[in-house]
C-alpha cells in the first residue's frame, strides 16, 4: 500500500470516528449516514477517498482562516482590553513621560552593579 493510500485512509478513518462521536453526543442518525458513506466510499473507491481528503483540507484550511481570528478577537476583548482599562484606572502613572518638554527620557540611576547582579539576569 503506498504512501497516499495510506494517508487516505487514515484520514477517512479519523472522520468516521468524528462523526461516530458525534452520533454518540447527540444521538442524530445522520451523522451514522456520514460516517457511513465516508468509511465505504474510501475503502471501496480509492479515488473517491482522495476527493474526500482534498474536501476535508479544503475545510480545515478555511478554518484556519477563520478560528484564529475569532480567538484572537475574543482574548484581546474579554481579557487585554478590561485589563489595560483596570490598569489605567487603578495603576501608577509612570510610562515614558512624553507629554512633558524635557531633553531626555532617560532617568538616573544611582545604583551600584556588583559581578553577582549579571550572573543570572532572568
Amino acid at each position: 500500500m503506498n504512501k497516499k493510500r495510506k494517508d487516505t485512509l487514515i484520514n477517512a478513518a479519523i472522520i468516521t470516528g468524528g462523526f461516530l462521536l458525534l452520533y454518540l453526543n447527540g444521538r442524530q442518525v445522520w451523522t451514522l449516514y456520514i460516517a457511513g458513506t465516508v468509511a465505504s466510499v474510501s475503502l471501496l473507491w480509492p479515488k473517491g477517498g482522495e476527493i474526500i481528503q482534498w474536501l476535508w483540507m479544503k475545510l480545515a484550511w478555511l478554518l484556519g482562516l477563520i478560528v484564529p481570528k475569532i480567538i484572537l478577537t475574543i482574548v484581546f476583548f474579554f481579557i487585554l482590553f478590561p485589563l489595560s482599562l483596570l490598569s489605567k484606572l487603578f495603576g501608577k502613572k509612570y510610562g515614558l513621560e512624553l507629554n512633558k518638554n524635557v531633553s531626555t527620557t532617560f532617568k538616573q540611576q544611582q545604583k551600584i552593579f556588583a559581578k553577582q547582579n549579571f550572573l543570572h539576569p532572568w
